[in-house]
């Protein structure tokens, strides 16, 4: 069975970066019975050294290390859409690379343990097929982190008519009679898209998540 980690935070109000090119990352550290972790070591590494901003600042430090205060609570700045390492040095091989996003501050857990905040079909609505095509609906995913994923193959899609639009697994449909049927994204699942792992490929699980918003049925007319 693989290993299981998770990591949990309080919701605190931490403020923002007064800075418009920094985004404020924080969030809290807790043991399984919820006492604040005091002392734990983090390392930010940055992964593009240097890099420009703008056209008069040059950004040359490499890696930040801080540690948890007595109430378990970490807090930095990171430039907005620059690319870092987080590393809890406490625990052996347990990092994250993520893209700090451009916004003013983004909780810790989101950061580096994103989940899907809601889900979004690419295709036009209403989408217009062919009798006898093979077709695959797409649908992207809206991350906590405010990054954007191909969801469809965590997706579990429905048609309300299969006599018309038959289902042929992983997004994929065939056109099988004339006429018009909605497909609707009944479920999403993370483990397919590959988030929340360690470096090994073990799944880090993440608890009380909010529930996905799912999109509209997407309207299909075989003609």
């Amino acid at each position: 069975m693989a290993n299981a980690y998770t990591i949990t935070g309080d919701e605190l109000d931490p403020g923002a970066a007064t800075d418009p090119l920094l985004c404020r990352v924080s969030g809290t550290v807790k043991d399984v019975f919820g006492n604040p972790v005091v002392g734990i070591a983090f390392t930010i590494r940055h992964f593009c050294d240097p890099i420009s901003v703008s056209t008069d600042i040059l950004v040359i430090r490499e890696r930040y290390d801080m540690q948890t205060d007595s109430t378990g609570f970490i807090s930095f700045d990171a430039i907005r859409n620059s690319v870092v390492r987080v590393e809890i040095r406490n625990v052996p091989n347990l990092f994250f690379q993520v893209e700090i996003p451009d916004a003013a501050s983004i909780d810790l857990i989101d950061l580096i343990l994103p989940y899907i905040v809601s889900v979004s079909f690419v295709d036009a609505d209403p989408l217009t097929v062919s009798l006898g095509d093979r077709f695959q609906t797409k649908t992207d995913g809206l991350l906590s982190n405010t990054q954007t994923i191909d969801a469809s193959a965590g997706c579990t899609f429905v048609s309300s008519n299969e006599a018309i639009v038959r289902p042929n697994g992983a997004g994929w449909f065939t056109a099988a009679a004339i006429g018009s049927v909605t497909i609707t994204v009944t479920a999403v699942s993370e483990e397919p898209l590959g988030l929340n792992e360690d470096p090994s490929g073990n799944p880090i699980a993440r608890l009380d998540v909010p529930a996905t918003t799912l999109p509209a049925p997407l309207t299909v007319n075989v003609v």
